[in-house]
């Protein structure tokens, strides 16, 4: 099974458990990073995954990531 990549949209407590989700089932998602236009440090820290900028460092990821699967 590929594991699907995940960017969320987000940071806060939501996010939090959405992340928690998807590091549950690492067969099924790989958290790649989520955005959101506030520092979030804990998010950060707690899934060890980036910060994105903004909409268009998401896509760039998701592109990124894309190829690499293929």
């Amino acid at each position: 099974m590929i594991a699907h990549g995940l960017i969320l949209i987000g940071g806060g407590e939501h996010a939090r458990v959405v992340a928690d989700a998807a590091k549950s089932q690492p067969d099924a998602w790989e958290l790649l990073g989520f955005v959101y236009p506030q520092p979030c440090p804990e998010l950060t820290a707690r899934f060890g995954v980036p910060q994105l900028a903004n909409d268009d460092a998401a896509l760039a990821l998701a592109a990124q990531t894309q190829r690499r699967i293929e």
